[in-house]
């Protein structure tokens, strides 16, 4: 979460789709491929300056790193939105996608990198195994998010 909050629109890169954390748990740089969906709700954000996430007061990085506390009511609506479990965590959803990566790619050293895990055994605490006949129904749901990623950049571009 806070390599999140922290990051600043200077390390974005929308026409590459990705983004480079420096402050990380692990004291190395990393770097993160951004789904259709989320670049497109990027472009979206009409200030491109300073932070890329912030609170009607300011930076939420302005106000030190809460284990993130700071973020309840944003991470509420959010929740709310995309129709999730109230009880869902950011780290839950970074379970999901550290499982969900490995039932399509099958690829522990991608998933490594990707996730910027220093050692195969902290993947595997993440990486759950699901059952086998999953990867259809991932692949399907992300392909959606990026289909509608694209018709809302559509959309926009005829309205804008």
């Amino acid at each position: 979460m806070a390599e999140a909050i922290e990051l600043e629109w200077r390390d974005v890169d929308l026409t590459g789709a990705r983004v480079i954390f420096w402050r990380t748990k692990s004291g190395e740089p990393r770097r993160a491929f951004l789904p259709p969906a989320v670049v497109a709700a990027l472009v979206s954000l009409p200030d491109r300056d300073g932070r890329v996430f912030r609170w009607k007061g300011g930076d939420y990085a302005d106000r030190g790193r809460q284990m993130g506390g700071h973020i309840k009511t944003a991470w509420k609506g959010a929740i709310r939105r995309a129709g999730l479990d109230p009880a869902v965590t950011p780290h839950d959803l970074r379970h999901t996608w550290a499982s969900w990566h490995y039932a399509v790619n099958r690829d522990l050293l991608a998933l490594k990198v990707e996730g910027g895990w220093s050692s195969v055994t902290l993947v595997e605490r993440y990486a759950h195994l699901l059952p086998a006949g999953h990867k259809g129904a991932i692949q399907a749901f992300w392909d959606e998010l990026d289909t509608s990623a694209a018709r809302g950049k559509d959309a926009a571009a005829l309205t804008g």
